[in-house]
């Protein structure tokens, strides 16, 4: 091999090449047998998680190929290194190894990202500080890098005036992709800000309503509760309110809302009759009342306030709004003792029902539009 070698009129000595080949070989080694102790370190924690995430972090891992990447870089920089000092005026095959060189580093720095981002998911800080974003603003940074450097190589230019000249590119660019750049700012001001978190509970104006799923770059993904996904801009969330119940998911207690629209019609003098029937809804001093409906509100205040699955240290209020041309509004309000959806509309359905069929105890009846007419 060295006499080949040397055959092609080389500008070393043998004593030099074969000193530049023991030195690569020697350099080789130790590269691979420290990327695979990293490897088998890493694959050993993850072993040592033992549940659902460590089996998809071994997956990835298994799928990433990193050991391969590791071992095309090492092979990579060691053929560049020997061509160099074997065939310095091979400037193409020079630059087509660092090309190559450069796409191995690029792509090793966006898998190593992803691994490392979901080794960190492992802990509870994850949802209150993800670095989801972040990493894809790592992988931006080196896309734009690997792109200059590779095209200083192919053009000869100087990599300093090309950066030069993709600043003053992004700068005219950032009038067309202005949305773009807005929701790249916003992903990151809501990952620092801390205004949500994977988890939480969001409410959107009237169409999305579900749990935070992952914080990304640009753009939030939303659950709903009907186990669609919502893909929502971060610009949306950063310049419109929007609704956040992690206060209330910490606290363990959910806020429920209900407007009863009693007919006018129906209120009317309160009588013996419906004393006695407050009294059977545990009412015993229904005070000075002078109309049913008055009765029926302390009734509902009165369950309530002895319901087993109120939260009784919240406020709690059933409030008699100003009469509207769609009857008298009943405002109820209130927080349940759990945070648990499910439990949540099993206990303000079940509420709902009594308060309906407490209405007819009282003579009072729900407003209901007449047919035909316009709202």
């Amino acid at each position: 091999m060295v006499d080949f070698l040397l055959g092609v009129n080389l500008s070393v000595s043998a004593l030099a090449l074969r000193t530049l080949l023991i030195k690569s070989v020697v350099i080789c080694c130790v590269a691979l047998i420290l990327c695979y102790g990293v490897f088998r370190m890493i694959k050993r924690y993850v072993r040592g998680l033992g549940n659902r995430r460590g089996k998809d972090l071994a997956i990835v891992l298994r799928e990433s190929h990193l050991m391969i990447i590791s071992v095309g870089i090492v092979v990579c920089t060691i053929v560049l290194l020997v061509a160099q000092d074997l065939y310095p005026s091979e400037v193409w095959f020079l630059k087509t190894a660092s090309i190559v060189l450069i796409v191995l580093l690029v792509y090793l720095v966006h898998r190593i990202g992803k691994f490392v981002d979901l080794i960190y998911k492992q802990f509870e800080v994850a949802k209150t500080r993800p670095i989801t974003a972040f990493i894809q603003v790592l992988d931006v940074v080196m896309i734009l890098l690997g792109g200059v450097w590779i095209v200083s190589l192919i053009t000869g230019e100087n990599t300093g005036t090309l950066m030069v000249s993709v600043s003053a590119l992004f700068a005219a660019l950032s009038f067309v992709f202005k949305d773009t750049i807005l929701n790249f700012v916003a992903g990151i001001q809501l990952t620092t800000s801390d205004m949500i978190q994977i988890g939480d509970r969001v409410k959107v104006d009237d169409q999305v309503d579900g749990f935070v799923d992952s914080i990304n770059i640009n753009s939030v993904k939303i659950r709903n509760f009907d186990q669609t996904t919502t893909v929502v801009p971060a610009s949306r969330l950063l310049n419109n309110p929007f609704t956040n119940y992690r206060h209330l998911d910490t606290l363990s207690i959910r806020r429920f809302s209900r407007t009863l629209l009693i007919d006018t019609k129906t209120v009317v003098e309160v009588s013996e009759a419906m004393l006695v029937k407050a009294e059977a809804f545990g009412l015993t001093e229904p005070g000075d009342h002078h109309t049913n409906l008055f009765v029926y509100r302390d009734c509902i205040y009165h369950s309530l306030a002895q319901h087993q699955s109120i939260a009784h240290d919240q406020s709690l209020s059933v409030v008699i709004k100003d009469p509207t041309s769609q009857g008298i509004p009943l405002q109820i309000l209130g927080f349940t003792a759990f945070s648990d959806y499910d439990a949540y509309d099993l206990v303000t359905r079940e509420l709902m029902d009594e308060w309906l069929l407490m209405l007819r105890d009282f003579e009072l009846q729900i407003y209901q539009s007449p047919s035909g007419s316009i709202e």
